[in-house]
């Protein structure tokens, strides 16, 4: 499976757990920082709060981790370029992994100024400060 269909996968995956959750979903066109718009104000009777989503895909580390690279690269004539995510860019970054059966939902606060976020789904072997487990950020 190549990397485009991964991405596939994991947008329409995160697409469809918001889509449970009563939100309205909807799919920016053109070129964007961000694969999703979710719009949660519809679930209380109200619209127009519209949030973006970049959505990752990742597999599960064999230590229990997954591991979210937080940058994209897009090839152009010139070559590669590497593109860092800033504030600006969404407020959530969605991780779908085919190893775990839930959708996590990290806020972009959490993740300004670091090239990659983990989040544990198995319990580490001993205790640690500052583990994320992917359990705590199930709900966006």
């Amino acid at each position: 499976m190549n990397t485009n269909d991964k991405s596939q996968i994991a947008e329409l995956a995160v697409a469809a757990d918001l889509a449970k959750r009563g939100y309205i979903v909807s799919i920016p066109v053109g070129v964007a920082p961000y694969d999703l718009i979710v719009d949660r104000s519809s679930k209380y009777g109200m619209y127009a709060h519209p949030e973006r989503v970049q959505v990752k895909y990742t597999s599960a580390h064999k230590s229990g981790v997954l591991r979210v690279e937080l940058d994209r690269t897009r090839t152009t004539n010139k070559g590669s370029l590497t593109y860092h995510y800033d504030r600006t860019d969404f407020e959530w970054l969605a991780v779908y992994s085919p190893d775990y059966p839930k959708i996590c939902y990290v806020p972009v606060d959490k993740i300004i100024g670091i090239r990659q976020y983990s989040l544990r789904i198995k319990p580490p072997k001993r205790s640690y400060p500052n583990i994320r487990l992917a359990e705590a950020y199930i709900n966006i």
